[in-house]
């Protein structure tokens, strides 16, 4: 018989997957959400056998094991009952600490599509939140199987709620269908998840005081600031990032530092300096560090001028900055100027007109004040409240888009044509781009199941033109997530003229029917203005006319 918080014997699982560091020595799970009878068969998968067969009103926590790690599943209780209480919540979200204790590596959100309301929603940010807004950086969807089948594809209803698309979109776009799903595809999303917030776990480390008033106010908390800081090497950024947060602790190259600022979670991005760099570089780690803020985007770009005079290659950052994001970043754009008292402000020749290029103005500050800190924090974020709220990565795309010509003029040589073919393995892409190219650039070849996927790009002289291509990996390799594909674009600075997405001649699956979809959430929107369908294997069309062939898809 099941007992709150009950500990059973570890078990073994004949199978092992490596997706935990290997100085990992446990793994801890917490599920959350609606319909008992899903969660259970997401712990009883993730545990290897049958542990979780009921119902409970308490915490459950099951040990169990995968190779030579430790597992620590904790179900807990149906978050949609509907005489909920908040102090009943309350003592849900205590007994998920005590029980993941000292903090869960990954919260598994199981939800069920038509019971998912507004109220559900609520209550799972609560419990989400009670732990830090990082929580959801932690979290991965799982969307049940509808219990009525639809044409609709799964992407396209759970995106027309807009309850589910939110909780989604703060996951950071993390979610799995629940139907068919296999362990090892579990565990290698766990796994990524685990990686992307480098093998830590939420701290259960409150106090019952701190723990009710988390509770009371976590509908109302606000989401972090997301600060990027900028400027020419030497400006004393990294001592910057140190006061702001109130600690020794700078922000690596692959992750933001946070910490509480004023009663604001903030976090805090460093460009690395831009001036001198190849043009694929600058754009590259813009995207970076537009991606590190997740989707709610960069709040602020603090160009940081240190004591002295300024310089030419101060002036370069911001308009490097600028020109690579566009026209929109000068909304968001602030001047820094590092003061050695509150009353000597420095009068540095130029900095007028630098001014007119930040519309989130100008501030001096001492570095050392504290309540000068606290004072600019404040000033962005009423800043963000009153005027454009972010800068996000879709802008970014678009900024790309706007500098690419989607028709070049006809006989004009010496313009670049820059061309990336997506699509699934076996669909010919390498032999494509070898047509267009005119000569045998890519060899067909099957990705290797171990390896990171990673993109080719070829560049070749053609009819007097420089043609670059970029041939991507299987567009659905687990190896090749999303963000690589935006980097992947990132590089045919300075944009791409066409994507050629490439189906073979056939039946068309799922997976074909998706990659639009995966483009346009990955790329954004207008991206799809520069997509061209390209059907492939043509021989196998034997008798059949082509238009016939397109009728008949899309009567299916």
């Amino acid at each position: 018989m099941e007992s709150p918080v009950a500990e059973l014997k570890p078990l073994k699982h004949s199978n092992s997957y490596e997706i935990l560091p290997p100085d990992f020595c446990e793994l801890r799970v917490v599920l959350l959400g609606s319909g008992w009878s899903q969660k259970n068969s997401v712990g009883n998968l993730l545990l290897g056998r049958t542990e979780f067969t009921k119902e409970s009103v308490q915490c459950v926590k099951v040990k169990g094991s995968f190779k030579d790690k430790s597992l620590t599943v904790i179900n807990s209780p149906d978050l949609q009952q509907p005489d909920l209480t908040e102090d009943r919540l309350t003592e849900i979200v205590t007994a998920i600490k005590d029980a993941s204790a000292p903090g869960p590596h990954v919260f598994l959100l199981v939800l069920q599509p038509e019971d998912f309301t507004e109220q559900h929603k609520t209550r799972l940010e609560s419990v989400l939140e009670s732990f830090s807004e990082q929580a959801f950086d932690q979290s991965l969807v799982l969307m049940s199987t509808p219990r009525e089948e639809r044409e609709q594809d799964f992407m396209d209803m759970y995106m027309s709620e807009p309850h589910i698309r939110d909780m989604i979109i703060r996951c950071r776009y993390r979610y799995l269908n629940q139907k068919n799903l296999e362990l090892p595809e579990l565990l290698t999303r766990v796994g990524q998840v685990i990686k992307e917030n480098h093998g830590n776990y939420m701290s259960c480390d409150f106090s019952e005081e701190e723990d009710k008033a988390i509770t009371i106010t976590c509908g109302t908390k606000k989401k972090p600031l997301n600060l990027v800081l900028f400027g020419r090497t030497g400006t004393g950024k990294t001592s910057i990032a140190e006061s702001i947060l109130g600690r020794a602790q700078p922000p690596a190259a692959s992750s933001p530092g946070q910490a509480e600022v004023c009663g604001r979670w903030v976090s805090l991005v460093e460009l690395p300096a831009l001036s001198g760099k190849p043009l694929e570089t600058v754009m590259q780690q813009c995207l970076s560090c537009i991606s590190l803020c997740g989707p709610e985007g960069v709040h602020a770009f603090i160009l940081v001028l240190p004591l002295g005079p300024l310089t030419d290659e101060d002036k370069d950052e911001l308009v490097l900055l600028q020109n690579t994001l566009g026209a929109q970043a000068c909304d968001f754009t602030m001047i820094l100027m590092e003061l050695e008292d509150a009353v000597n402000v420095p009068q540095k020749r130029g900095v007028e007109e630098l001014c007119l290029r930040c519309k989130r103005g100008t501030l001096g500050l001492n570095f050392t004040d504290q309540q000068q800190v606290l004072e600019m924090i404040n000033n962005v974020d009423k800043q963000s409240n009153e005027g454009p709220r972010a800068y996000t990565k879709d802008m970014f795309i678009e900024a790309v888009i706007k500098k690419t010509p989607v028709f070049p003029e006809p006989h004009v040589s010496p313009m670049s044509l820059r061309v990336a073919l997506i699509g699934k393995s076996g669909s010919g892409k390498s032999s494509s781009a070898n047509t267009i190219l005119g000569e045998k650039c890519f060899k067909p070849k099957a990705a290797p199941k171990k390896a990171k996927a990673s993109s080719e790009i070829q560049t070749r002289t053609v009819q007097g033109r420089i043609v670059t291509v970029m041939n991507t990996p299987h567009l659905f390799d687990k190896s090749f997530c999303e963000e690589e594909l935006a980097k992947c674009v990132s590089l045919m600075a300075p944009g791409l003229n066409a994507i050629l997405l490439l189906l073979p001649i056939g039946n068309i699956h799922k997976e074909d029917r998706d990659s639009l979809q995966l483009i346009r959430k990955t790329l954004g929107e207008k991206a799809l203005k520069f997509v061209m369908i390209v059907f492939t294997r043509g021989d196998e069309l034997e008798n059949q006319s082509f238009q016939s062939y397109i009728k008949n898809v899309m009567a299916l």
